[in-house]
Order: structure tokens, then sequence, then C-alpha cells
């Protein structure tokens, strides 16, 4: 029980800080990378923007600001540069 309480602090300190200025992104969705300019677009229907979850939101990222990423036509794992 003291370790659940610990780690939920721990937590809660690291939602408003970035690592290194980056972000990370996990999510389930459909996703594609467009030939013509590179960017990255989708639709995230559940998924995590650092430890936050989001819900039902449209991204389009630009390919300079994607500094790693792992992707599937339906899952997302992609680190990106503020």
């Amino acid at each position: 029980m003291l370790m659940l309480s610990v780690a939920n602090l721990v937590m809660g300190e690291t939602n408003e800080t970035k690592i290194l200025g980056r972000t990370h992104i996990r999510a389930i969705g459909n996703f594609h990378i467009c030939e013509d300019d590179g960017n990255l677009y989708g639709h995230i229907f559940i998924g995590f923007l650092e430890f936050k979850p989001v819900f039902n939101l449209d991204i389009e990222i630009c390919q300079d600001f994607i500094k790693w990423i792992v992707m599937t036509k339906y899952t997302l794992n992609c680190v990106i540069k503020e």
C-alpha cells in the first residue's frame, strides 16, 4: 500500500516536466506518413501524451520534430522534440 502511494506522488511530479525537452506519444489510432511532405498525420483514439491520457485527437507532426518513431498503421510510439 505504501509503495502505491509513493509511485503516485512521483508520477504526479513528472507530469509537468519534459525529459530533455522531448514529448513522448504512445497511442492507438490511425496513422500515416505523407509521401509528399514527410509529415506524420493521424487520429488518436486512445493514448498517452507524456503521462496524460488523450482521447479522439487529430495530430499533425512535422518531420523535422520527430526524433524517434516506431509506427504501424494502428499504433504509434514516438518521441518529438519541442
